[in-house]
């Protein structure tokens, strides 16, 4: 067993603290490396992909109206900006103008 006397304190050290990929403060799931020294941070390792479903790969085999469908289910919190983003990139790429209404 250590005595806690004998133990000290390195001023130096390097501590990593893990977030996610599963925390309450994050809306997203991805998973943050923090590297600190006492009170600064010298690095942060950042990885993505947790919940990667692949939606490009199952809108190749639809029609464009399924795929309206699909990009309203790919997030909850923001399922009316993808589909807004994709309506319009289809009117960009087809040299489309909508009407006023």
């Amino acid at each position: 067993m250590v005595n806690e006397r004998e133990v000290k304190y390195n001023e130096f050290a390097r501590f990593i603290l893990p977030v996610g990929p599963v925390h309450p403060a994050l809306k997203e799931p991805f998973h943050l490396k923090i590297i600190v020294k006492r009170e600064e941070v010298l690095d942060v390792e950042l990885r993505l992909g947790h919940v990667h479903r692949g939606i490009e790969f199952l809108a190749e085999n639809r029609n464009l109206i399924q795929d309206i469908y699909l990009t309203e289910r790919i997030c909850g919190i923001c399922s009316h900006s993808h589909t807004t983003c994709f309506i319009q990139a289809l009117e960009e790429v087809g040299g489309l103008k909508p009407s006023e209404r």
